[in-house]
C-alpha cells in the first residue's frame, strides 16, 4: 500500500481513539452531574441534610473520578499506539488492517 493510504489508516484510527474518549468522558460527566442534581434535589425536599449531602456526594463524585482517570489513562495509551505507528510508517514497514489495528 501507498504511505498516504497507511496515514489514512493512522487518522481513521486516531479518529476513532478520540472520538470514543469524548464519548466516554461525556457520558461520565453527564451522569455525575445528574446525581449531583438528583442529590440536592432532595436537599431542596427537605428528604436529607446538607451532611447528607456532601457526604453521598463524595461518595458518589470518587468512583467517577477514578472512571475518569482510567479513560484518560486509556485514551494516552492509545496516542502513544499512534505515534509507534507513525514511526513503523516512516521506516516503510506496511500497517494491519483497521480491524486488526483496533484491536
Amino acid at each position: 500500500m501507498s504511505r498516504d493510504s497507511e496515514l489514512a489508516k493512522i487518522q481513521i484510527l486516531a479518529d476513532y481513539y478520540h472520538t470514543h474518549y469524548t464519548i466516554v468522558l461525556s457520558f461520565l460527566l453527564t451522569g455525575l452531574v445528574a446525581l449531583a442534581a438528583a442529590l440536592f434535589t432532595l436537599v431542596y425536599e427537605g428528604h436529607i441534610t446538607f451532611l447528607s449531602y456532601y457526604v453521598l456526594l463524595a461518595v458518589v463524585v470518587i468512583p467517577f473520578v477514578y472512571a475518569i482517570a482510567l479513560t484518560g489513562k486509556h485514551y494516552y495509551e492509545n496516542i502513544e499506539k499512534i505515534d509507534g505507528l507513525f514511526e513503523q510508517v516512516e521506516k516503510g514497514k506496511p500497517l494491519p488492517s483497521l480491524k486488526e489495528l483496533r484491536k
